[in-house]
């Protein structure tokens, strides 16, 4: 999506090439069978999920230092990681719910 640091997060995630909707199937699928093939227990594979989740958005926290550690100022694409990795951090269970649809 790109983002110009004008337009609020609604208005880029409906121009998005790609929409959340349409790459869930394939997530859910990768997940169930990943899952499957580890013999997770129900619990057990969420508190995994979740954790990948947490996992994720440290790595995001990351890319996001990595890439603005030369710029003059952030990014607007940076500061929406922040929020996005903030929101995933305060609560993994909502945010694998609502990206992932698991």
């Amino acid at each position: 999506m790109p983002d110009d640091g004008l337009q609020p997060a609604s208005v880029l995630v409906a121009r998005a090439e790609c929409q959340l909707e349409d790459i869930q199937p394939p997530i859910r699928a990768f997940w169930h069978a990943y899952s499957a093939t580890r013999q997770l227990a129900t619990q057990s594979a969420r508190d995994f999920l979740e954790e990948a989740a947490r996992y994720c958005a440290a790595c995001m926290v990351q890319t996001v230092y990595e890439l603005s550690v030369d710029q003059p100022q952030m990014p607007s694409f940076g500061i929406r990681l922040l929020q996005l990795s903030d929101n995933i951090l305060a609560n993994p269970g909502e945010a694998v719910a609502h990206l992932l649809a698991i």
